[in-house]
């Protein structure tokens, strides 16, 4: 499971989709006809990769949430197989699948469990998930703005991946990295090692936390936050940097707009220079 991400979408400038209206007979035949049923149920299995028919004791504690026609959301679905799986997406049609953490009990009887009072429905582990938007970038490219991509900023995404794919593998260990396109305007890697299942939430935080570089929130100015002299992790993401930043500052033409040149020129003056 070391797959990396493509080198650019193949994606008109400017927009996100294709143009055609998606249609709720579109989800149906993907689910009848495309959907990857054995690949995924053998994935989430890990231990022991079952067939289509066959029950499997870890598969089927792991939830998953779906997201319906007018935005009607469900949770705490799980199956015992493919088939099983298969049969209740053909049924419901979801527009959105989330998959969640394994259990100690079968999620679907959750409902069972809290009125007997006598099991409790407990998360046990969960892949550690990162989630990189295109929107996270809109106050540095000027191709785009919002959910809209195109070529010239997809580059900011494969920048991140690059620099997150090496601090992974070589400051945290973790060798199971699975890259996929969000479907709409990021990526997100599913680090899926066994350690990594296992971490809990104050250890998911530590990690976000060393991968950050910026100090702020939604309430407060976002602000780099970095030492000087650089931490070893930072000095190999500027040298994946200095790779695209003359690419990156002639397309996005951010030393001809004034509003970006006094970000820029901002971030400098905080660390002195």
């Amino acid at each position: 499971m070391n797959g990396d991400i493509v080198e650019a979408m193949e994606v008109e400038e400017g927009k996100e989709e294709l143009g055609e209206k998606t249609t709720m007979k579109m989800f149906s035949d993907y689910y009848e006809l495309f959907f990857p049923y054995t690949e995924i149920t053998n994935w989430l299995s890990y231990y022991s990769p079952p067939k289509e028919d066959e029950y499997n004791e870890y598969f089927k504690n792991r939830e998953f949430s779906f997201t319906l026609e007018g935005d009607i959301y469900i949770r705490y679905q799980s199956f015992n197989n493919a088939i099983d799986l298969k049969t209740t997406l053909i049924q419901k049609n979801p527009v959105k699948i989330d998959i969640g953490a394994v259990f100690n009990l079968q999620p679907k009887y959750n409902k069972q469990y809290k009125k007997a009072e006598e099991q409790t429905l407990t998360p046990l582990e969960k892949e550690l998930v990162f989630d990189i938007d295109m929107t996270d970038y809109d106050s540095v490219r000027t191709c785009c703005q919002n959910t809209k991509i195109c070529e010239k900023c997809w580059k900011f995404i494969k920048i991140a991946y690059e620099i997150m794919n090496l601090a992974l593998r070589e400051d945290f260990g973790f060798k199971n990295l699975l890259w996929v396109y969000s479907g709409r305007r990021g990526i997100h890697c599913w680090v899926c090692d066994h350690r990594a299942r296992k971490l809990s939430n104050e250890c998911r935080e530590s990690i976000v936390n060393y991968l950050s570089v910026y100090a702020g929130n939604d309430t407060s100015e976002v602000r780099p936050n970095i030492s000087w002299p650089l931490h070893y992790s930072l000095k190999r993401a500027s040298k994946i940097l200095e790779k695209y930043i003359k690419t990156i500052m002639e397309e996005q033409k951010l030393l001809e707009n004034e509003k970006h040149c006094e970000m820029l020129l901002k971030f400098l003056s905080d660390q002195g220079i």
